[in-house]
């Protein structure tokens, strides 16, 4: 059966709602146009009131489900660890980030890519989300080398005074469970990990997650073989 993004996009929005999660300066609801840049502002302005309790949002771990072929497909997989556990101190939320540098060879890798969130903490960690429901990856897409990805990841290399640093993927359950973004991420992963080992330079320093729109919006929520 053919996934329906639209649908599964549709009901994310449809939660929001039921939950009362609004704009919180004008007070109105969420647009009927599913945009998901209106889910990523509205987080980050409900962050920086306090609104969301970031130790209550989970990691989603990345689970490959083919053996013979472990590379093609992978979904999420919840994990005991949350986002608000990454950090000691005050998380500094920010939307629509661009990744700035000085370099002109860097300005050919990210160029002015802007990061959908970004959560901070004073030179000891920093996390990239990026939040899809079906639409496209900008730049070469999905390309391990430089695509959209790969470029966000390069990124988060050139921040050598950074210890923790992590690149996650943001959307609703049903995407990662029909195997939709999960997998891209996935491949960059592996494709790095066999790098850092063809070029002997040990573990890769960046960590990889997946969080679910849905428990973001209501801690509550579990993934229906849980409910």
């Amino acid at each position: 059966m053919t996934f329906n993004y639209i649908a599964a996009k549709r009901k994310i929005f449809e939660l929001a709602r039921a939950q009362q999660f609004y704009d919180p300066i004008s007070l109105r609801p969420l647009s009927k146009k599913f945009q998901e840049e209106e889910l990523s502002a509205i987080l980050v302005m409900r962050s920086q009131l306090n609104r969301v309790d970031w130790r209550q949002v989970k990691l989603w771990d990345i689970e490959a489900q083919s053996l013979q072929n472990p590379d093609k497909n992978a979904r999420a997989r919840m994990s005991d660890e949350t986002v608000g556990g990454l950090f000691r101190g005050r998380i500094c939320v920010a939307n629509e980030f661009p990744l700035m540098t000085t370099k002109l060879e860097e300005v050919q890798i990210w160029g002015d890519m802007r990061a959908d969130v970004v959560l901070y903490e004073s030179d000891r960690v920093i996390v990239l989300i990026e939040s899809k429901f079906g639409a496209p990856f900008t730049g070469r897409g999905k390309h391990l080398e430089d695509g959209q990805l790969a470029r966000q990841a390069k990124y988060l290399d050139s921040l050598g005074h950074i210890p923790d640093k992590y690149l996650m993927l943001v959307s609703g359950y049903e995407f990662f469970d029909s195997y939709w973004n999960s997998s891209d991420l996935f491949r960059l992963k592996e494709h790095r990990m066999k790098e850092h080992r063809k070029k002997r330079k040990g573990a890769d320093k960046i960590k990889f997650k997946l969080l679910v729109w849905e428990q973001i919006i209501s801690p509550e929520w579990r993934p229906p073989a849980l409910a």
